[in-house]
């Protein structure tokens, strides 16, 4: 009978210890789990703010670009402007200058 007794008690301590050792392997996996969750959340986070950063910097050269092309098209008008003032005037000088010989 105190045999019987000893040997479920041995038992029962083998049976514990194979479920700690089960729990430990499950939390284990767990934590590893948890850990490749994390950096595949955090590598998405930043692929996510790589193409948006990218994104932004295409829309600003774009921008720019237009912006460029404008203030030359401006400019080329404003220099058009001022070679047919530049014309003109010249034009009146050389009459002036005919006028007084």
């Amino acid at each position: 009978m105190a045999g019987d007794l000893i040997k479920r008690i041995k038992e029962a301590e083998q049976e514990a210890l194979r479920m700690i050792r089960e729990a430990e392997t499950d939390a284990s996996r767990l934590v590893a789990e948890a850990i490749q969750t994390r950096e595949d959340r955090l590598a998405e986070a930043e692929r996510t703010a790589r193409q948006a950063i990218e994104q932004a910097g295409e829309r600003a050269s774009q921008e720019a670009q237009g912006e460029i092309a404008r203030l030359q098209e401006k400019a080329n008008h404003r220099i058009e402007a001022l070679r047919s003032q530049a014309m003109g005037r010249m034009d009146e000088a050389v009459q002036r200058i005919l006028e007084g010989i």
